[in-house]
């Protein structure tokens, strides 16, 4: 090659190899090896000089439009005809692997020159990008690649989310020039200043989008969708490991951002004297605007992270390292700007969230409280990291005016109010939220009084609150208060929403002293709110009102004159006392202690080991060991060294009464006793009584030792729970332990009818109480230690307690078979009707007809107003849930499983089509059926979908055809696409069938429901059905 190379003949010669690769078509390899070796030499700087290129000539190349157009021939050209040849073991592997990140040794060369390097990681960066985005989008485009090809594109794209290339894009986003080149043109003439050049990165939203769209495009690409259980595979781009890697390298970015600074400045130091002040001064404005560049594109790749889910997964990975870096990283900034980005509070939330489960996690006993020593030695490190550290006691700066000290009072402001707005958010807006209970309230207010800051009382030797701090208090416990008086709360809040917003109320109370809550006691309508709960109908409401009334009575008055109402009982009213206590706690003024700190600083190292060994787990994985709830037991797998001592024999009369009422014959050897292998029982029912209220009922069920209570208390439990259902406030306070026992129920004695039995008394349970118990049962049916016959109980179960809220009773589903039949077939009268007398009978009162209307009067559907956001919504974010993360025990890996939560969706959308949630309930029904259109669905799944359009078309919009156009011209459309790809593909002539009935059905809903739109239809008049095959001959017309 000759000395005069430039830039425009390697541009050239690029276009030359292309073109000579793709005409090549894979008949020699030596093309397409010339085509990688030739432009990796041109890259090469310092080696040949007569066929290498500049550092201005290279970075001009690889940001050429030809060197995108040589990434693509070979992606769609090379690595499709030669993966065989490009494989892990192959000698010109590392010609692939240079072409998109070409990294030298000056990367990694301390020793070399600090401009040096800054040009390597320029010219990395940039080419590193460029194969990113081609190797994504090409991904995309390819839609017939074999599998070794798609193991090249996966290891490609792994080298360049490598750690050091993650680390160059996050410094990559900085708006300031090139850093080497303002060095080598300080002291030269202006003239030569307008040779440098400018940094010219990708966008920073878009990168974050190309990084955070990896799992997606590569889990697409190799078809996870046809694997049975995603917990088979632990590939690394999966996005539970992938969003774990990705979060660790963005801590250790941030980490990074000061000693890159330290850096800079030691080379600074080398050229300072040969550099002008000037520049020198222009250096150090720069640097603080450069560390804002790269903590804001942190802060977008973690509000990206945030924004598709993966809130828990970043914590988990981010908060130990955050811990174990509290000073050296600016967590703060990060963490405000990342929730500006994202959802409201969504990081703080998240964080709440880790750190409540982490406690907990290390708690023996889970009824008892968290110790308030443990809250204040975690939230002091919660609250520097979400908030920062806490301002000095004394702020001199108050007299001062220079704009310094301005600037800093308006940070102070800007940063309590983010804490009061955090405080109001988890009091507020997370009453509702499964997971929150008082342990999170104390943890959250404790963060809140930490970061807004405590004064060290001297004398006492005790922390107590700021003015500041004290100001916060009475102002967010004021706003409790009204909400806790506020009559709407006390009549339509949920029992879990009133304990939650109580026990916010006397935490807050118990941090202010007791003049300072006697002010809001006296400036608040709280002893009136007390008067509201006391007249309560409801006993539990009511006790409610004595917890706030004897908590804060206990706080402002004398011990003569202190409110005592004895109405709280000891045995039945703990949960009642443990809110009272929470007025004592004071977790932010507890004192540390040693022994704390360092376990949960063990705890949080464990957390962060657990995520170091996934990248380990990663390149070795290993075969998962959880149980399955529904794998046969297999004695001849379990290795036994030694006999078992324990041997089965038949057990001795326990009951005198027993043996009095018992024959002879009935404990002999032969009797009917015998057990036979199993658990059997003879059971006497009047030797143990019949429960009358809830907790005998209770108490039955968990004896699960006691066959005879089991058989009883299964017995009498629908009847118990109808007698009680809404009488008192037994259902309310006890139904959910009701139906973790009765769906926990053992299946080792063979109680009579015990399914049966077992399903009408959750089907009682959830029509006396819908909206707790159906969470509860939503949640055992997404529950990991659920057996899919648990689930498809509980999908039954929904089902049926839908149709009877609803009013479907099997008395009236009787009658509507009975009139439809003899509408039907009217000659089929039964013997009484044909031996009535002829003749006309006339009546002459109307009283019997007004009472035969009075039996038939429309009952209210109490199905109104729970259908969508009690029963179908959660049913969908459950799926949704599963299917995001893919755990291995989602009901959607098991496809007899899918068929029954389809149909258990029907009869929900069924059920409401007279209640105001019906138009909800078919838009997400429609997005539900969108969803399953391009996976391998079952015959059955198909034909419960294809039912569920039926049931909206002729159920649910009959008679309505105009409205349900108006409403549903979008989705009606993509039905009619849909329908027609079952027609044309689809075998099975009953699914066929169905569907060509409701694209007739909905051509004619669409035709007459009409509106001036361009919508599609289809000519069924050309479909034609033969006996060898099906002839499928759709006609699309556009109709204007």
């Amino acid at each position: 090659m000759s000395s005069s190379f430039s830039l425009h003949t390697a541009l050239e010669e690029l276009d030359s190899l292309d073109t000579k690769a793709k005409q090549d078509s894979g008949s020699q390899f030596e093309i397409a090896v010339k085509c990688l070796e030739e432009p990796l030499k041109w890259l090469q700087s310092g080696i040949d000089q007569s066929s290498s290129l500049t550092f201005q000539q290279r970075l001009q190349l690889i940001q050429h439009p030809a060197w995108k157009r040589h990434l693509w021939v070979v992606c769609q050209t090379i690595i499709p005809h030669w993966a065989f040849a490009l494989g892990p073991s192959s000698p010109h592997r590392n010609l692939l692997e240079s072409t998109f990140v070409h990294l030298n040794d000056t990367t990694t060369n301390h020793t070399a020159n600090l401009s040096q390097q800054q040009k390597q990681a320029q010219e990395s960066c940039t080419m590193a990008l460029t194969g990113l985005t081609i190797l994504l989008e090409c991904l995309v485009t390819e839609k017939d690649c074999s599998l070794g090809a798609l193991e090249i594109y996966s290891q490609l794209i792994k080298n360049l989310v490598s750690p050091a290339l993650l680390k160059l894009y996050i410094k990559s986003q900085t708006d300031t020039t090139d850093r080497s080149n303002g060095l080598t043109t300080a002291n030269n003439s202006p003239k030569s200043t307008a040779t440098k050049t400018t940094t010219t990165m990708m966008d920073s939203q878009f990168l974050c989008t190309l990084l955070c769209s990896i799992p997606a495009r590569l889990g697409n690409a190799f078809g996870l969708q046809t694997i049975g259980k995603y917990g088979e595979t632990n590939e690394w781009y999966l996005d539970k490991n992938y969003f774990v890697v990705l979060s660790r390298q963005l801590a250790y970015a941030a980490i990074e951002t000061e000693e890159y600074d330290e850096k800079e400045e030691e080379g600074d130091s080398c050229v300072s004297k040969d550099t002008t002040n000037n520049y020198k001064n222009k250096l150090r404005k720069n640097k603080d605007k450069n560390k804002k560049s790269c903590i804001g594109f942190m802060a977008e790749l973690l509000a990206k992270m945030l924004r598709q889910g993966y809130a828990e997964t970043c914590i988990r990975t981010i908060y130990p390292i955050a811990l174990a870096h509290l000073i050296s990283a600016p967590w703060t900034k990060l963490w405000e700007d990342a929730e500006s980005l994202s959802t409201s509070h969504g990081l703080s939330k998240a964080t709440l969230f880790f750190v409540h489960e982490t406690l907990m996690s290390q708690q023996t006993d889970k009824t008892q409280p968290i110790k308030g020593s443990v809250i204040k030695a975690v939230v002091v490190d919660l609250a520097t990291i979400v908030f920062g550290p806490s301002p000095p006691i004394s702020l001199p700066s108050l007299v001062d005016k220079t704009d310094t000290a301005k600037k800093q009072q308006q940070q102070q402001r800007q940063r309590q109010r983010r804490i009061i707005e955090f405080l109001k958010h988890v009091i507020f807006e997370l009453c509702g939220v499964r997971w929150t209970d008082t342990d999170v309230l104390r943890l959250a207010i404790a963060t809140a009084v930490v970061a807004s800051g405590l004064d060290w009382d001297q004398d006492s030797k005790e922390w107590r609150l700021s003015e500041k701090t004290s100001t916060m208090t009475i102002e967010l416990l004021t706003a409790v208060i009204e909400k806790w008086t506020d009559p709407v709360f006390i009549r339509h809040s949920s029992e879990k929403e009133r304990h939650y917003i109580t026990g916010a109320l006397n935490i807050l109370a118990g941090y202010l002293d007791k003049d300072s809550l006697a002010q809001v006691v006296s400036g608040t309508s709280l002893m009136s709110g007390i008067t509201r709960w006391f007249g309560s109908a409801d006993i539990g409401t009511a006790k409610l009102g004595v917890v706030v009334a004897e908590s804060v009575s206990g706080r402002i008055d004398s011990k003569e004159s202190r409110f005592a109402c004895g109405v709280l009982d000891l045995q039945t009213d703990r949960n009642l006392f443990r809110l009272k206590d929470l007025i004592d706690t004071k977790d932010a003024l507890q004192q540390e202690t040693k022994c704390d700190e360092e376990c949960l600083k063990d705890l949080f190292e464990n957390d962060q080991d657990s995520n170091r060994e996934l990248e380990r787990e990663l390149k070795e994985p290993e075969e998962e060991t959880e149980l399955d709830p529904d794998a046969l037991f297999d004695p001849n797998e379990s290795e036994v060294s030694e006999e078992s001592d324990l041997e089965p024999y038949l057990m001795e009369t326990e009951s005198e009464e027993d043996n009095d009422d018992d024959d002879g014959d009935a404990h002999g050897p032969g009797g009917g006793n015998s057990s036979n292998g199993r658990k059997g029982v003879r059971v006497k029912a009047k030797s143990v009584r019949q429960p009358a209220y809830m907790l005998d009922l209770i108490s039955y069920l968990e004896d699960h030792d006691d066959p005879v209570k089991l058989e009883i208390g299964l017995g009498a439990a629908k009847t118990i729970i109808r007698q009680k259902a809404g009488i008192g406030s037994e259902i309310g306070e006890n139904c959910v332990q009701v139906a973790s026992l009765l769906i926990r129920l053992p299946e080792t004695y063979e109680l009579t009818n015990f399914r049966q039995r077992q399903q009408d008394a959750l089907v009682a349970l959830v029509v006396a109480a819908p909206e707790t118990v159906t969470s509860f049962i939503i949640d055992q049916i997404y529950n990991r230690n659920s057996s899919n016959g648990q689930k498809q109980l509980l999908l039954a179960v929904i089902a049926l307690s839908v149709r009877e809220l609803a009013g479907w009773t099997e008395d009236r589903v009787t009658d509507i078979l009975d009139k439809a039949i003899d509408k039907k077939d009217p000659g089929s009268l039964s013997g009484t009707q044909l031996t009535r007398p002829t003749g006309t009978v006339r009546v002459f009162s109307h009283s019997t007809e007004i009472e035969r209307k009075r039996k038939e009067a429309t009952k209210a559907n109490r199905l109104n107003g729970l259908a969508q956001p009690v029963f179908f919504t959660p049913l969908l974010l459950g799926w949704w849930e599963g299917a995001e993360t893919r755990a291995r025990w989602w009901i959607g890996h098991d496809k007899l499983l899918s068929e029954r939560f389809i149909m258990t969706l029907n009869i929900i959308l069924h059920s409401s089509t007279n209640t105001v949630d019906k138009r909800r309930i078919v838009t997400e029904y429609f997005e539900f059926c969108s969803s399953l259109r391009y996976t391998n669905c079952t015959r059955g799944m198909k034909r419960s979908m294809l039912l569920g359009i039926d049931t909206i078309l002729n159920t649910s919009y009959r008679d309505q055809t105009e409205l349900l156009v108006n409403q549903f011209a979008r989705e009606l459309a993509g039905v009619q696409e849909w329908l027609q790809d079952i027609v044309e593909g689809v075998d099975e002539d009953e699914i066929k069938q169905l569907a060509i009935k409701l694209l007739d059905e909905d051509n004619k809903a669409v035709e007459k429901g009409y509106r001036p739109n361009v919508l599609l239809f289809y000519d069924l008049k050309s479909i034609k059905l033969t006996k060898d095959r099906n002839v499928i001959n759709m006609h699309a017309y556009i109709c204007i």
